[in-house]
């Protein structure tokens, strides 16, 4: 911001007809959008960006050159995803991680799978990855990719928790326990009271109606 009420953002110049305030506030709230990192960290949907372009174009020079949520996540996001992505290979690189693995559908009915790192106090989401199916054999490729990926070794990973579904321990009885000797598996608990849930009421509907 110069003494003249204008700001730089990368090759442009922006000034405005309102108070260097304002155009001060423009230029910082700008700047975030042209980097993206701070909708991401907030997790701040990159449409809301869309929201605050009328503003600009209307009270500041050449606002409307301000990139739209589409030209963020095309050429912005990607970069600040590497980046992300390197910080986590250098945090959980040859650790003896504890793995989180949970497979959920998206909105488009796509079998999604999350994998989760523990190392001490952090626990961080590390891949999401899209299969076709989901079988004992596919799992344990994505996690050993995953661990080719981040340089840990096959004989650190300590502990290995997920829902208590029956390709999952099969994942871990014939994939990853050949592999990995030293892990132990932690069904998720909540998973099984759910099973349990499940099995007792569909016992009791079935009882209910046969003798009544």
């Amino acid at each position: 911001m110069n003494q003249f009420g204008r700001c730089r953002i990368s090759s442009e110049i922006f000034s405005s007809s309102i108070s260097s305030h304002n155009v001060k506030s423009s230029f910082i709230l700008a700047k975030f959008m042209t980097e993206s990192e701070a909708f991401a960290i907030a997790d701040i949907p990159l449409e809301k960006v869309n929201s605050l372009l009328p503003f600009f174009k209307k009270h500041v020079k050449n606002g409307g050159s301000i990139p739209h949520a589409p030209t963020l996540r095309q050429i912005y996001l990607p970069n600040i995803f590497d980046k992300h992505y390197q910080s986590l290979k250098l945090l959980f690189d040859s650790k003896p991680v504890a793995i989180i693995m949970d497979e959920t559908t998206d909105d488009c009915a796509r079998s999604v799978v999350n994998t989760l790192f523990c190392y001490r106090h952090e626990t961080k989401l590390v891949s999401v990855d899209f299969l076709e199916r989901v079988t004992n054999t596919t799992m344990g490729q994505v996690l050993t990719t995953i661990l080719t990926h981040f340089n840990i070794s096959f004989n650190l990973p300590r502990l290995f928790l997920s829902d208590s579904a029956a390709y999952m321990k099969k994942c871990y009885r014939e994939v990853l326990l050949p592999l990995m000797p030293q892990l132990i598996h932690v069904p998720c608990c909540a998973h099984i009271i759910n099973l349990i849930g499940d099995f007792w009421f569909g016992f009791c509907y079935n009882h209910y109606y046969y003798y009544f």
